[in-house]
């Protein structure tokens, strides 16, 4: 009999049913666990770590009635690439079953206590026929980490990451970066802890591994003190069903491509036990394999391919038995898309679990549907014998800047439809060989080379015209990197909206970053580099999205070299975009191109007026001391309306300063 251990925590585990859960945060995959494990999603981040955290997921959770609720909890902008989701489930098939006499299973009308059942088959997440949902019943749920987390301080406010924001303690010993652990028990009298492993090491950074035991209890309650003697259980099926939702952005929107009006397309690679799903080719949503979807954007984004992302999950491992712990290497056994939304008999479903058929899609003509179930089995299983299962969630893409750069090769015909369908194709290759690093960290008993750790005491403090950085310096590094994005233009809500460049790489501990714009807001992190080349974790010093660096501009003593920026404002001038990799950019301010500014203002106390060509006041705003400039947002007038075309004429008024008049023209 292999060992096991069921893991009881004693302490109240205070949490929200639908939305308490915790994420591995350290890479570019970030990996959510629900603490009974009813659903699992998770969001992608790009590989080589150019744009900010993951900003939403799709949440869905199956209410006790079967029924399925989904809410799009969106973040701070709409960044192209970020919105990837999946979900994950567990059924379990079961012939010659007897339920005991003293099961109460509250949630499920169609089964009851003290009955024999020849088929019995339970299916919880992510989407469920509206028949024979049986859910588990939560026992605990931890995250630890491995290092303390930085602190950062911008401009004298200390600013937590997005990453370190949840975790319950800090464990230098942990074998990965980031160790989620839950346990629960089944209905049906399984206990069952599910391990996830995080790593750092940016070569293992783009998956998250997930090891599950599944142990014959017999128990049935979150206390352990409701269950029956367990019989041997007869033929027993573990069905993962998967729901996977690549991103792509459409018509101005970014979302999973099936909620945008795509529908991903699924395959299954049975060589390598990888299902994946990429936004392929659907003949009725008009999003074609052959024409990579292009972003509509202004400036350097006009022509970016999208729709990269390859989303995947690869089995590293499936016991023979209860007594053989090798790999079964067959497993999965099936892989099918069940008939989930019409709802059917235990005997229909334990037939589409045992069935034996690897289900693939065709990637040029039909659409893949949203939920897939991968069945392992046929089993044998004794009471207080266990099965152990270990699978990957993965991701594979070409960069961001790639696709940036890919597209405007494409629009200005540098490159063929067939080496585009290359370069994207390779974002294929990069998912399996993702799932075959996996499979490596999981044959080394999770236990693979550390990068350093985070620089700490990270401190950001604006100027003008500069930004001034340090930390601390880290044992062991021999070479640290400095990397940072673009933000909006004092915005009301800060939010990234570029891609994160290197901009220092050296043995330095500080740094002046003077090749900033005045005006808009920056985001930095830091990483600390080893002899071995192994770079530290991206997140765990990342300015987080409220926390910009904003370099300014001391304001003039004189009052008579004032501007309107942009004049002419033209609703169609595109976005300003300072980091265009080509020039390719527009007059309006980036990100927010309804603005129009004041600049060159005295250092002093101003009232700037705002009046129509009938010299009716529209606006009127009230500098304080310091700045240079002034943001008008949207062009709103005093009783919140827009500006339409034509001229307008401002006064700026400063104690001390002639009274300074001009004109700024508006073309909408």
């Amino acid at each position: 009999m292999k060992n096991f251990f069921i893991f009881v925590f004693a302490f109240p585990l205070m949490v929200s049913l639908v939305f308490a859960q915790m994420e591995t945060r350290v890479g570019a995959l970030w990996k959510s666990v629900h603490p009974n494990s009813v659903w699992s999603s998770g969001t992608y981040v790009w590989q080589n770590r150019e744009t900010e955290w993951p900003v939403g997921f799709l949440q869905d959770w199956t209410a006790p009635d079967g029924m399925v609720i989904q809410g799009y909890v969106s973040g701070a902008i709409a960044q192209p690439h970020l919105t990837h989701s999946w979900g994950e489930g567990y059924w379990i098939g079961l012939k010659d079953w007897t339920s005991p006499g003293s099961w109460v299973n509250n949630q499920d009308e169609d089964h009851n206590p003290g009955t024999h059942y020849e088929v019995f088959v339970t299916k919880y997440g992510p989407d469920n026929p509206k028949t024979s949902v049986h859910f588990p019943v939560k026992k605990s749920l931890k995250k630890y980490i491995r290092q303390t987390p930085p602190g950062v301080f911008v401009d004298g406010q200390k600013a937590i990451p997005t990453a370190t924001e949840k975790y319950d303690s800090v464990k230098s010993n942990l074998v990965s970066d980031e160790f989620i652990e839950v346990a629960w028990n089944h209905s049906v009298g399984l206990s069952c802890v599910k391990k996830v492993y995080s790593y750092a090491n940016r070569d293992h950074d783009d998956y998250a591994i997930i090891d599950i035991t599944i142990t014959n209890t017999g128990i049935w309650d979150a206390n352990n003190d409701k269950g029956f003697n367990p019989d041997t259980l007869h033929e027993f099926w573990w069905g993962l069903a998967v729901r996977l939702r690549p991103d792509v952005q459409k018509k101005g929107q970014d979302a999973p491509c099936d909620v945008v009006g795509g529908d991903p397309l699924y395959d299954y690679d049975s060589v390598n036990r990888v299902m994946y799903a990429w936004d392929g080719h659907d003949v009725n949503q008009g999003d074609d394999w052959n024409q990579w979807e292009l972003h509509p954007g202004d400036g350097a984004y006009e022509v970016e391919f999208i729709a990269p992302t390859f989303l995947g999950i690869g089995v590293l491992h499936a016991d023979n038995a209860y007594n053989d712990e090798s790999d079964w290497t067959s497993q999965p056994a099936s892989v099918f898309v069940p008939d989930w939304k019409g709802g059917g008999s235990d005997g229909e479903y334990y037939d589409s679990l045992s069935c034996g058929y690897h289900f693939r899609s065709d990637r040029t003509k039909t659409p893949g549907d949203r939920l897939v179930v991968l069945g392992f089995g046929p089993y044998e299983l004794p009471p207080n014998e266990n099965l152990r299962f270990v699978y990957a969630w993965a991701c594979g893409a070409r960069s961001q800047s790639e696709c940036i750069e890919m597209g405007w090769k494409y629009e200005h015909d540098e490159v063929t439809q067939a080496e585009v369908d290359t370069f994207m194709l390779a974002g294929l290759d990069s998912l399996i060989q993702n799932v075959a690093n996996a499979k490596w960290a999981f044959e080394q008993d999770y236990d693979i080379s550390d990068p350093p750790p985070a620089p700490d005491n990270f401190i950001v403090e604006s100027g003008f015209g500069e930004v001034t950085l340090s930390w601390g310096a880290v044992p062991g590094a021999v070479e640290y990197r400095l990397y940072r994005a673009t933000g909006l233009v004092n915005p009301s809500e800060p939010s990234i909206y570029g891609v994160y460049k290197e901009v220092y790489r050296g043995v330095e501990t500080s740094v002046t970053d003077t090749s900033v714009t005045p005006g808009f807001s920056y985001y930095y992190y830091a990483t600390a580099v080893d002899l071995d080349g192994l770079e530290s974790n991206v997140h765990y010093n990342r300015l987080p999205t409220k926390y910009p660096a904003r370099p300014g501009i001391p304001g003039l003593e004189t009052l008579d070299r004032v501007r309107v920026v942009p004049n002419p404002y033209n609703i169609k001038g595109g976005e300003y975009d300072p980091d265009s990799p080509h020039g390719d950019t527009g007059f309006n301010w980036k990100g927010r191109s309804a603005d129009l500014l004041f600049v060159n203002l005295p250092k002093d106390q101003c009232t700037i007026k705002v009046f129509n060509v009938k010299g009716d006041l529209i606006q009127k705003f009230k500098k304080p001391e310091g700045p240079d400039r002034l943001v008008w947002e949207n062009m709103l007038t005093s009783w919140n309306q827009y500006i339409v075309s034509g001229i307008y004429f401002y006064v700026v008024e400063s104690p001390g300063h002639k009274t300074y008049k001009d004109k700024f023209v508006v073309i909408r």
